[in-house]
């Protein structure tokens, strides 16, 4: 006699799977333009951040 258990039958599909993936690739993916313009925002507010933490003289140096 042969043990036919089926493995599949309580896990789900693989269509399923799939399909939450899919879903979760819907909720989490943004539009490029989005994603570039709250980099570019994010990359700012870091350059001001760090250009704060030196005086103004040291960051514009008087010519002679």
């Amino acid at each position: 006699m042969s043990d036919n258990t089926n493995v599949t039958d309580s896990s789900p599909s693989l269509t399923e799977g799939m399909d939450a993936l899919a879903e979760l690739n819907d909720l989490f993916s943004e539009d490029d333009e989005k994603v570039k313009e709250s980099e570019a925002n994010v990359l700012s507010q870091n350059l001001t951040g760090f250009a704060s933490c030196f005086p103004d003289w040291d960051l514009h140096p008087p010519v002679a």
